[in-house]
């Protein structure tokens, strides 16, 4: 990480939600910001290297802590998937923390608008919406449902303050 600086805003679920509904492209912060929430470490199998969540620290520091500081590259530096253009990386995450979950994803109604509908028995429907692709608006409503339910115990999670 270096000390070039990043902007990447408020990094509180609400203010993630609104950005990912309002996000007209990919943007790696908004991947961070969704990885800082709901991270969940990829199965080792999936690569050849030791995962990195949001709760081990890198150079010393969280990666809250880093985005924090507005540090440049925290999402690499944490090895943040590509959420919220990448379906099956979302996807990946939603089978974690709501393994029973549906989920209902469209496009369209007049733009190009995407709706994800997350239906589970514990956290009930959550509707994410988001201009930028069905992986952003998936990401939305993982956002919204995780703060119904109690943080599952996975590691890489980050804790609860």
């Amino acid at each position: 990480m270096s000390g070039v600086g990043v902007d990447y805003g408020d990094l509180g679920i609400s203010a993630a939600i609104d950005r990912l509904r309002t996000a007209e492209g990919p943007d790696r912060s908004l991947d961070g910001l969704v990885w800082l929430h709901v991270g969940l470490d990829y199965p080792e199998v999936r690569r050849e290297f030791p995962p990195i969540g949001p709760a081990h620290k890198v150079n010393g520091r969280t990666m809250e802590q880093g985005m924090a500081l507005g540090l440049h590259g925290v999402e690499g530096a944490f090895l943040v998937p590509p959420l919220t253009t990448d379906i099956g990386a979302s996807y990946g995450l939603l089978s974690m923390w709501f393994p029973s979950a549906t989920v209902d994803l469209r496009t369209g109604g007049g733009q190009k608008l995407h709706r994800a509908t997350l239906t589970d028995a514990r956290a009930g429907c959550h509707l994410g919406l988001s201009l930028a692709s069905g992986a952003a608006a998936l990401c939305a409503a993982l956002l919204m449902a995780s703060v119904s339910i109690p943080r599952p115990d996975f590691p890489g999670l980050r804790t609860a303050p």
